[in-house]
């Protein structure tokens, strides 16, 4: 969710589902939560909209929607570094180089989620500048800002979140191939939580992408018993 919405990582900790919009697919962030201290409208794809309603069922309405284990309250600043220090050392010990930052030669943080979506944006699309900007809530100038709180390039940023959204799931496609790859080599069942993220990435995938939906059938609809999706 952290990188389908290229939002900071405070932002998605302190987000509740009163906050979320389901019938326009926005999430609503109150000036108070966020940094310049303005409202912020986060047009969601319906990837995260998908993730969002895979979870909700564990949670109460006016719960956090990623609460900490146990006592339910927000997750700390540190929930999303512990977790990928924990998977760059698993990925370190199985191919020895772990989950690196090309450009900062170290690994990858929260922060740089987000600067790939940037990135991403300015090399691999031809949506304005601003329209970019305003999804990573950057300052505006005041003429542009004012034009964003009238609703002006909504639908672009829409389109724009669902580009990206299809960008991640085709680089996810790698992440399968791999896996895939992997445990048919293996004489041991797979992990259950790897088993979870093929399975329903794959089913989110085909659903969604249509074109994709024939090379995906081909390769991975026999992969594992009884999992016919």
């Amino acid at each position: 969710f952290t990188i389908l919405t290229a939002c900071r990582s405070g932002e998605i900790f302190g987000a509740k589902w009163q906050e979320i919009d389901f019938k326009n697919k926005v999430w609503i962030i109150p000036k108070e939560r966020m940094k310049a201290d303005k409202e912020h409208r986060v047009p969601l794809s319906q990837e995260a909209i998908n993730l969002l309603e895979s979870i909700q069922e564990y949670t109460q309405p006016q719960d956090f929607i990623f609460p900490a284990p146990g006592n339910g309250t927000m997750l700390s600043d540190m929930s999303l570094t512990t977790l990928i220090k924990r998977m760059h050392e698993q990925k370190l010990k199985e191919n020895g180089l772990g989950y690196i930052d090309p450009k900062q030669n170290r690994v990858i943080t929260t922060h740089g989620f987000r600067s790939t979506f940037r990135d991403w944006s300015a090399d691999k699309t031809d949506y304005p500048r601003e329209v970019c900007e305003h999804v990573l809530a950057h300052k505006l100038p005041d003429e542009v800002e004012a034009a964003y709180l009238r609703g002006a390039y909504l639908e672009k940023r829409k389109g724009l979140m669902a580009d990206w959204a299809e960008f991640c799931c085709k680089l996810l496609l790698v992440f399968i191939e791999k896996s895939h790859n992997k445990i048919a080599r293996s004489t041991t069942t797979p992990p259950v939580y790897l088993q979870n993220i093929l399975f329903v990435y794959i089913d989110d995938i085909v659903n969604n992408y249509p074109k994709l939906r024939t090379e995906i059938t081909h390769k991975y609809v026999h992969f594992g018993s009884g999992h016919k999706d």
